[in-house]
């Protein structure tokens, strides 16, 4: 029941814990949870539960969760009486995201299911369960959360001075995060650095910390990280050293050529980097990531303390990657990608830092897969002197050049219709017609050009007639033979069968 509404039966005439009177119902104190995390994105269930009676049925159960105002009435999250759902009073920011389960109810559960948990969902709720015999309340505190993505380490010399400014950025993490820095004696020196929050339009938060310091010999900072919600820290720690005049040694973003893969092939994004043998690998932090312009990077494969860290990888590829330790070692950062789908076309970023260097190298990753040999079809069922020709074929990644051809090398492919579409697969399925003349002979060629693998599939065709006006066909002429051969033997049979017969 919704506060301050009245029932049949039920008054507001007095309070009983929060705005309750139910006659002749003995009142249970409120319950107050800890607080509930729960994870940006996910789903999460805010526990109520009420001493059932056995057979009581459910039938005069009234259910309503609210979610607390301090500054005025409560928001209606979900109400539940008459055996059902009633949300005509939901607020509009919960609808399609919440649920009661009727089955359990039967139990004294009234918990309630919240789906796809945002940062504004943070805050208290309040579950008010009555019956015949009882009336209960339980609030639950939820606190909103997310990890923060791996940070990226910028070194900035643009200054052209015996300075370097290191630029620390992170983002999809909530709340608020606090961040420091440490010099090599472990002092606080976060006053010098630079630090901007701010949220996105999810309301997450992107983290930007500036810390500038000195290239002049070796100087040794930490970066940290704390979330304090989900007790996650970050820590990287970042050496800087050169003789004066500065000769750090930062080797600008390369972009190599693109790079083509074979449907459903393994394929090697090459990755190198600076590495001194005996300098060891467990300050090598590899990061590689994909870029999609107009959308933030997703996270390929992580790989630091001499390990995989794979938490953050975007679910598209699980279990697709790999990293080999082995050549890490030797200044190879290259990552193994298996199984390759049209989905994985794109630009890819290798991130690689040491105690010495910091590099990156970008690869853009063509698919391909060869078209099928085309399939030619002569349709006939219009029943004119014309024919329709169809050629269809598939498996093709990405969509193909076609076109036609008449007997003089024109293109004609504005007559014919072409319909290009993918199958579950993501690869494409081609149907080309051409209607054409079935007088005489004419001639027409099918062309499919596939540009990233050179492929080209060329089909001449021939159509070649006597014209309309053709006689019936010799097989109709000898039917008509048989039928008058038969006709004759059964009239002379008759006939010696009558004389017979007299004689």
């Amino acid at each position: 029941r919704r506060r301050g509404r009245s029932h049949s039966g039920i008054t507001d005439s007095g309070k009983c814990g929060r705005g309750w009177l139910i006659l002749g119902w003995p009142c249970e104190s409120t319950v107050v949870s800890s607080p509930l995390v729960a994870l940006y994105g996910n789903d999460v269930i805010l526990s109520c539960t009420f001493p059932p009676k056995p057979n009581s049925g459910k039938q005069h159960v009234t259910i309503n969760w609210e979610r607390n105002n301090p500054s005025g009435l409560g928001r209606v999250i979900h109400s539940y009486y008459y055996q059902r759902d009633q949300l005509d009073l939901q607020d509009e920011a919960y609808r399609n995201r919440t649920q009661i389960f009727p089955e359990e109810v039967r139990k004294g559960n009234a918990s309630l299911k919240l789906m796809r948990v945002r940062p504004e969902d943070e805050g208290s709720y309040t579950c008010y369960v009555g019956n015949e015999q009882d009336h209960v309340e339980h609030s639950t505190d939820l606190v909103v959360s997310a990890p923060y993505k791996e940070p990226r380490l910028t070194f900035d010399l643009s200054s052209h001075t015996a300075r370097v400014l290191l630029i620390f950025t992170t983002s999809g993490g909530y709340p608020a995060a606090t961040v420091r820095w440490q010099n090599e004696t472990g002092s606080d020196i976060t006053d010098k650095s630079n630090t901007t929050q701010s949220t996105d339009r999810k309301g997450l938060f992107e983290i930007r910390s500036e810390m500038v310091v000195s290239a002049a010999g070796i100087v040794n900072y930490t970066f940290v990280l704390d979330h304090g919600v989900l007790q996650q820290r970050i820590t990287r720690p970042v050496s800087v050293a050169s003789t004066p005049p500065p000769t750090m040694c930062v080797s600008a973003a390369v972009v190599s050529s693109p790079l083509v893969a074979l449907y459903g092939d393994d394929v090697i994004l090459s990755c190198t980097f600076p590495h001194k043998p005996d300098s060891g690998t467990q300050h090598v932090l590899i990061n590689w990531e994909r870029n999609n312009p107009g959308s933030p990077s997703r996270v390929i494969h992580h790989y630091y303390y001499q390990q995989d860290q794979l938490v953050r990888q975007d679910e598209a590829y699980r279990n697709r990657t790999q990293i080999f330790p082995e050549e890490v070692r030797k200044g190879n950062a290259s990552l193994k990608l298996m199984r390759v789908r049209p989905g994985d076309e794109g630009r890819y970023t290798c991130s690689v830092g040491n105690e010495q260097d910091h590099f990156e190298h970008s690869v853009d990753l063509v698919v391909a897969a060869p078209y099928e040999e085309p399939r030619l079809t002569f349709d006939l069922s219009s029943h004119t002197a014309r024919v329709l020709l169809i050629f269809t074929t598939s498996g093709g990644y990405p969509a193909a050049a076609v076109w036609w051809q008449n007997e003089t090398g024109s293109d004609i492919t504005g007559e014919s219709t072409t319909t290009q579409s993918t199958d579950r697969k993501g690869l494409f399925e081609i149907r080309s017609e051409m209607v054409v003349s079935a007088v005489g002979i004419v001639n027409y060629t099918f062309v499919l050009d596939h540009g990233a693998l050179q492929q080209r599939i060329t089909w001449p065709v021939s159509v070649v007639s006597s014209g309309s006006s053709t006689p019936p066909p010799p097989s109709w002429n000898r039917l008509n033979l048989t039928v008058c051969v038969c006709l004759f033997m059964c009239v002379y049979m008759c006939l010696c069968w009558n004389s017979a017969a007299q004689t």
